[in-house]
């Protein structure tokens, strides 16, 4: 099902030649500033995931509680998840589906995860 899914986006992304997985069922897209991983989960689900660059130390408290509010009421991450990669230099941004998608549920979800993506990195990285 996911090779399906990706065929169909990087048609409509005119991604070519087209992606081959990195591994059986995940998908690696590198964009300017991120790099988005695609991966299947049981039961026909979805795992998007991207590195979102350097934590910004400089504004560490206020960015921290950036991510909480934003993670408490998932307005500001359209569902997905900000974190911090295992040595806490990384921002990172998780969306699970557990559901089977078709296609158009599935490239309107990677859209917002990739706009979410890419507006959490430009704030991350804003100089103030």
């Amino acid at each position: 099902m996911i090779d399906y899914l990706m065929q169909q986006l990087c048609n409509e992304m005119k991604i070519s030649p087209p992606l081959k997985p990195l591994k059986p069922g995940i998908y690696v897209i590198p964009f300017e500033n991120i790099t988005l991983t695609i991966t299947a989960m049981p039961m026909q689900g979805v795992m998007l995931s991207a590195d979102l660059g350097l934590f910004p130390g400089h504004k560490e408290e206020e960015f921290f509680e950036a991510m909480l509010g934003a993670n408490l009421f998932c307005e500001a991450t359209k569902g997905a998840v900000l974190g911090l990669s295992q040595d806490a230099t990384y921002m990172t941004l998780t969306h699970v589906v557990e559901h089977r998608l078709d296609y158009r549920e599935f490239r309107d979800i990677v859209e917002d995860f990739l706009n979410t993506a890419d507006s959490w990195y430009e704030e991350a990285h804003a100089t103030k």
